[in-house]
């Protein structure tokens, strides 16, 4: 239990592996974890708590099969986390007849801090969809956290440069809210 908080607070600490654009996440949409989510940081997040909380309970209560069950715990949680949030992920992806050019001049939440040279996350909502991105600032300076509202100004393959709403009218990009 004690490692998986460990995990946790790093995961949020460094955006869950959102690093410089050229790295990888922990928990990257494409690649070996769409085919083996015990390779994905949120399995093992989720899978060593419940691992962790089953042990601890099981053992309090005397059960001689305590490992067992914490095994098979930590295993289904975290597969069934790791495979749920990336179907929701697809769900949310640009997709069909939406383009990312479509989201550019968009207002979206930040989702993953965007620090200073990295990448995080946008949350935004295009008709009824609700879309997440990867983002950068275009002041790579600064650092935009969860909750903020930004504007969608520009895309390089598939990682968008936001600017925060604070910059925003010093900039004069206008500040309706879409």
């Amino acid at each position: 239990m004690i490692v998986s908080v460990g995990l946790l607070l790093v995961g949020i600490i460094v955006g869950h592996g959102n690093h410089d654009v050229g790295d990888h996440s922990f928990d990257s949409d494409h690649g070996i974890g769409d085919w083996l989510p015990i390779l994905s940081f949120r399995f093992w997040v989720y899978g060593v708590g419940a691992f962790g909380l089953t042990g601890v309970l099981a053992t309090l209560m005397n059960m001689p099969e305590a490992l067992i069950m914490a095994i098979a715990a930590g295993v289904i949680t975290g597969l069934t986390v790791s495979i749920a949030a990336r179907q929701l992920a697809r769900r949310g992806s640009a997709s069909g007849s939406t383009t990312y050019q479509d989201l550019v001049s968009r207002w979206g939440t930040v989702s993953v801090p965007i620090r200073s040279r990295s990448v995080g996350k946008v949350v935004v909502q295009y008709g009824s969809d609700i879309i997440e991105v990867q983002a950068r600032a275009l002041n790579p300076d600064i650092e935009i956290l969860p909750k903020e509202k930004v504007i969608l100004v520009g895309v390089t393959g598939e990682i968008f440069e936001v600017v925060a709403e604070s910059e925003a009218a010093s900039l004069s990009l206008g500040n309706s809210h879409e």
